[in-house]
């Protein structure tokens, strides 16, 4: 049995998540850059389909190491004095 739960979240929650604004997701939904599921007037977007279509390791994100980039690429977050 698998016990990777699949996570939806909504695009606010996503743009808190990768610490963009929203404008900058529903810019990557228009530009096809980002998978969504519609699930009646929702806007959804699986986690990880998320971090696959942005190119980021969930792993260094979840730890802050990681943070989307201007095209949502992975760019290592610098280090913090």
């Amino acid at each position: 049995m698998n016990d990777t739960a699949l996570k939806f979240m909504t695009l606010d929650e996503v743009a808190d998540l990768l610490r963009v604004s929203l404008k900058t997701v529903q810019r990557w939904r228009m530009l096809h850059q980002i998978r969504v599921h519609k699930a009646g007037r929702r806007v959804l977007v699986l986690e990880n389909q998320l971090l696959q279509d942005l190119g980021m390791d969930p792993i260094a994100l979840h730890l802050g190491l990681a943070e989307a980039g201007p095209l949502g690429l992975n760019q290592t977050a610098r280090a913090r004095s």
